[in-house]
């Protein structure tokens, strides 16, 4: 018998690869993640949780309560980059963005 939530987490696969590439495909530098946290945020709120924001700048946690009881569970998940190279040209904003990746699990 397979445990509900690994059902769960089957089950929504699809979309969780989905929403892997696309904030791959639109990376932000760190404290910049204005597009991340909104999305983020979006999905948390869709998802029953409590949604708090601003924390060192686009930070965003999420609480969700079950029950009365005392034990708690935190997890954290890192989505900014860092510039590796910035073009030298006045007024050019150009970027190649190394992503930073706390958790090697995989969706």
């Amino acid at each position: 018998m397979t445990h509900p939530i690994i059902e769960a987490l089957r089950g929504n696969e699809a979309r969780f690869t989905e929403l892997r590439r696309y904030f791959h495909q639109h990376p932000e530098i760190g404290f910049e993640e204005h597009n991340t946290s909104d999305r983020v945020a979006a999905l948390l709120q869709e998802w029953g949780y409590e949604v708090h924001r601003g924390l060192a700048k686009t930070g965003v946690v999420g609480t969700l309560k079950v029950g009365n009881g005392h034990k708690r569970l935190g997890l954290r998940a890192g989505a900014g980059g860092r510039v590796i190279y910035a073009s030298g040209r006045p007024g050019a904003r150009t970027y190649m963005i190394s992503s930073t990746q706390e958790n090697t699990g995989r969706f």
